[in-house]
């Protein structure tokens, strides 16, 4: 089960949004289960996609998915799980 076209980043802001505004045991629920919705969107990322955007005749690119970046941002997401634990 893979959540398509979702950036990982953008659960993350959420779920610090979410977890701002809540205490106790709801902050911790949604602090264990943010990396892990945030992996099933990077699942759902197909390869060879990317999110940009284009400012004053410049496209920015804010994403690439490919390999190398899949297994970073894995990497990522595995290390912050660690980390709320």
């Amino acid at each position: 089960m893979a959540i398509e076209g979702l950036h990982p980043a953008l659960v993350f802001l959420i779920g610090a949004v979410l977890a701002a505004a809540t205490r106790g045991k709801a902050r911790q629920g949604i602090s264990l289960v943010t990396p892990i919705i945030s992996v099933l969107a990077l699942l759902g990322l197909p390869d060879g996609s990317s999110f940009s955007f284009e400012l004053m005749g410049q496209t920015l690119i804010f994403a690439h998915v490919d390999r190398l970046s899949f297994l970073f941002a894995l990497l990522f997401l595995v290390a912050a799980y660690i980390g709320i634990i």
